[in-house]
């Protein structure tokens, strides 16, 4: 029965159909009738009307055919010619589909018409929502004409790129033009913003721009006196090329400035270009060029270069002073996909001594004492065991301006291979299974001197140059099942482009004084200097596990175990001076006539490769474990629980057999621990001497228990302990995964991977806030002691940090420390953030020190606005330079 009517109701709605288009056709009049169809009988119908094109037939004829369906109901009225859609209506129109509550289709005209309907508390519900392509709104009513694609849409929400469009009255044309009256553009979600730039008029043109007439902007629904004749908004999807707009401030060392005014273009889609510059009213200036670049499957990287004249002071007076500072950083990663056998990457962060100092507001980029660059490129040989390593590296310290170039350091290695081992097999039972042999060469370039010296003739002459390779063979075998025996010999090799050779001159002059000195004469003899030794060598070593249990019947513990692990290894070298050269050589050194040996090869890179004479020694040790069981009658699941009692307590020293005196080296401690679930974190350490101070305070070949009945001196303590706390439920604070703001995060762009071209300086003011995190801290102490003769030092310093929410949308965090010694804080910084949905403000003060500061910063929260932020600052620079 209720097939049948299903049927029935399926040829029924067919005919009215039917009778629509025929009579369209053949100009038949149709009375006014209207039918209704209830969900009750049909959820959802779609019909498809398909008024096919002709000669002769009406202008407005549709072209396409029109899908529609409704959940509640639709009505076909055959007199006017309309259909009428009710609850969650949608219709599809060629490349148009649109949503909403009530849809009226007035077939005749090529016309439709939707508005919201009305809940049972009288809240609008279903709101029409029209999508042409890739463009989508939202409106309160909207009529559109399928023949002329032209449309008037009241109250319409659209997003625009990363912006929102308000229109009270909105006007589609048919070149997807949009005109608007009454409109206002804002980067705020809400359907009742938070701000916007209220526009009389503006016309929106699709994938390019919007422009306004007259426009004024708003916050909180208040007009504020900041009026613009017009407005320019870019609507381009991807990246445009535009204006960077500065900050602005002012320096009582530099003079007002404006920074980071630029430009930036967009090349393609493969690379860019950033050009920004800084400029201060007292003759300061920089200029900053940095470029991203990404080849999907290829590579990614970004280059910045930037230079500075600084200007500090007045001319002609005590403090003036003008230096040129520059700054190179280059980033640069290989797709693993692009070669799996060959790999490129760079990371140059190479600037002069006084770059951070002078450019950055970052206080942790300010103290930064050293900086590394590295330019690396690594390639194996597949089915081969060699693999080949360059590398060029520079290293500067800012604190005594040096710098420390490898340009370049190449190695050529070769794995472990095992000559008398079957293929396949990971071990043998013959002791002649484990021999193995492997070869390694390296090539080295050096140069140490001064920055202000780097470019000039003196550091390259003073640049040291070698050639190393060597060869080991060596064995490993165990002996009852404990005992490691390891015999070997390697054969090295260095080659060096000089060496040196020192005299002794009872008649040298000082060239300072012009007055005779008698002194040893150094000089460097250029040329290619080979020099080679074969080493054997053998060592045997064991470290056994001794386990020590120690129970109770009573009590809460059960058990304590003690886990000891004591080592001991032994390692000869024969003496092999008298078999290759003697690269040392005997100099007298004092008008006494006493004299010192030095090796020719002393200034080399690689040192010199032969031994002087045979050496042993004897090493031991002994690491130790403590824990134990604890009963625990209120856990359903087990009676005992493990509890640490220390973590590692390891001892360790060795004896040599063949030094004339001071033959055993010193004692060290080390230790480790952990509490409450590893919150709590604690390492300490100590180093002993066995040896006794003589009358000037010098060790000497008498033990600490002869003379002072102690078995040896603590020279050396050091004791750090950290935890974290956080209340319950708390996130860590680091950043959500994913890509960053503004990329797209599928590997097609430039800005995928990256971390973009903005400002060397990483500003601790544009850090990552978690909002999510009530309240957190972390604690850092440490303790270090030494005496390496009478004197004792302590140096303890203490480091906090962490955050804390006052309520979901603010947050204050801070940092600081201790010195104990100086008996005062160290750098402190104290930021405020408010999270203001649309907006965001930030202050930041460092209250007092040599960094003193403070910067107060509100800015909307869209890159699309980003320029529209205020800003105030005072900068640390004039607690230098003033």
């Amino acid at each position: 029965m209720q097939k049948f009517r299903f049927q029935r109701l399926f040829i029924h709605s067919f005919f009215i159909i039917l009778l629509i288009f025929a009579g369209r056709s053949i100009g038949i009049t149709q009375p006014d009738t209207s039918m209704v169809f209830r969900s009750d009988n049909l959820p959802i119908l779609t019909s498809a009307d398909t008024m096919p094109t002709r000669e002769g037939a009406s202008e407005n004829v549709i072209k396409f055919p029109i899908n529609y369906t409704a959940e509640d109901s639709f009505r076909i009225s055959l007199g006017i010619k309309k259909v009428f859609l009710f609850n969650e209506s949608y219709v599809k129109y060629d490349e148009i589909e649109l949503r909403s509550y009530f849809v009226d289709l007035d077939i005749d005209k090529s016309e439709i018409f939707a508005h919201p309907g009305v809940d049972s508390v009288g809240k609008p519900v279903g709101r029409p929502v029209f999508k042409e392509r890739e463009d989508e709104f939202e409106a309160e009513t909207l009529t559109y004409n399928f023949k002329s694609r032209k449309g008037r849409i009241m109250n319409v929400r659209t997003e625009q790129e990363g912006g929102y469009l308000h229109g009270r009255i909105t006007k589609k044309q048919d070149n997807d033009h949009i005109h608007i009256r009454g409109g206002k553009y804002t980067t705020c979600d809400h359907e009742e913003p938070h701000f916007y730039v209220g526009m009389s008029r503006a016309i929106v043109i699709p994938g390019e721009k919007v422009i306004s007439g007259p426009a004024i902007l708003v916050i909180e629904d208040i007009p504020l006196p900041l009026v613009l004749p017009f407005g320019f908004f870019p609507n381009k999807k991807g990246k445009t090329s535009g204006i960077i707009f500065p900050s602005y401030g002012e320096e009582q060392t530099r003079g007002f400035f404006l920074q980071e005014l630029g430009y930036y273009f967009a090349l393609s889609d493969y690379y860019d270009l950033k050009i920004t510059g800084d400029i201060y009213s007292l003759g300061s200036w920089r200029l900053t060029a940095g470029s991203n670049y990404n080849r999907r499957y290829k590579y990614s990287g970004s280059l910045s270069l930037s230079f500075a004249t600084n200007i500090i002071g007045e001319p002609g007076l005590v403090n003036y002073e003008k230096r040129q500072d520059y700054s190179i950083r280059w980033q640069h990663s290989q797709d693993r996909k692009a070669n799996p056998y060959s790999t490129f990457s760079g990371s140059v962060d190479f600037k002069s001594s006084r770059f951070n100092k002078l450019t950055t507001i970052n206080p942790d980029i300010f103290a930064q004492n050293t900086s590394n660059s590295s330019i690396s490129f690594n390639k194996i040989w597949p089915g081969s065991p060699f693999t080949l390593n360059a590398n060029a590296r520079a290293t500067q310290n800012f604190s005594n301006k040096t710098t420390q170039l490898s340009l370049p350091s190449v190695s050529f290695n070769m794995a472990r291979q095992y000559p008398f081992r079957k293929a396949g097999s990971t071990g043998g039972q013959k002791w002649y299974d484990n021999i193995e042999f492997s070869y390694s060469a390296n090539l080295d370039n050096r140069i140490n001197t001064f920055d202000s010296l780097l470019f000039t003739k003196e550091a390259w002459i003073k640049s040291q140059h070698g050639f190393k390779h060597d060869l080991p063979l060596r064995s490993n075998f165990k002996v009852f099942n404990f005992l490691n025996i390891t015999p070997g010999i390697s054969y090295s090799g260095v080659l060096y482009t000089s060496r040196i050779e020192k005299t002794w001159d009872p008649d040298y002059i000082d060239p300072k004084t012009e007055l005779v000195r008698p002194s040893v004469i150094t000089d460097t003899i250029y040329g290619l200097q080979y020099a080679h030794s074969i080493n054997p060598n053998f060592s045997v070593s064991m470290a056994p596990n001794i386990y020590g249990l120690f129970q109770f019947r009573r009590g809460k513990i059960e058990a304590i175990r003690h886990v000891m692990t004591p080592s001991v290894g032994f390692s000869y070298v024969p003496d092999m001076k008298d078999i290759f050269p003697n690269y040392f050589r005997e100099v007298q050194r004092d008008t006494l006539g006493r004299t010192e040996t030095y090796s020719i090869f002393a200034n080399g890179i690689y040192g010199t490769p032969s031994f002087r004479g045979r050496s042993g020694a004897i090493s031991f040790g002994l690491g130790n474990n403590f824990e134990m069981k604890v009963r625990t009658p209120q856990d359903t699941v087990s009676s005992t629980k493990k509890v640490k009692i220390l973590d590692r307590l390891n001892f360790s020293s060795s004896y040599n057999m063949f030094a004339d005196s001071l033959k055993f080296s010193n004692i060290n401690m080390t230790g480790s621990n952990s509490f409450f679930d590893n919150k709590l974190n604690i390492t300490f350490g100590a180093n002993f001497d066995p040896y006794a101070l003589d009358e000037n305070n010098r060790r000497y070949n008498t033990f600490e228990w002869t003379q002072n009945k102690r078995v040896a001196r603590l020279t050396r303590a050091n004791l750090s302990l950290n935890t974290r706390l956080q209340s319950a439920g708390s996130k860590s604070s680091s950043p959500p995964p994913g890509p960053p703001p503004g990329t797209t995060g599928d590997g097609e762009g430039i800005f995928d991977h990256m971390d973009g071209i903005s400002d060397p300086s990483v500003f601790l003011y544009d850090t990552y806030v978690d909002f999510d995190v009530p309240w957190s801290i972390n604690l850092s102490y440490s303790l270090n002691y030494s005496k390496p003769a009478t004197e004792s030092n302590i140096v303890q310093t203490m480091n906090f940090s962490g955050d804390i929410s006052l309520t979901p949308k603010w947050k204050i965090s801070y940092q600081s420390g201790y010195d104990f010694q100086k008996n005062e804080f160290t750098m402190t910084s104290i930021s405020i953030n408010r999270d203001l949905h649309c907006w965001e403000a930030s202050a930041t003060v460092v209250p007092f020190g040599t960094l003193k500061s403070f910067r107060f910063l509100i800015r909307v929260k869209s890159s699309v606005l980003q320029d529209l932020k205020y800003q105030k600052q005072k900068s640390w620079y004039d607690n230098f330079y003033r």
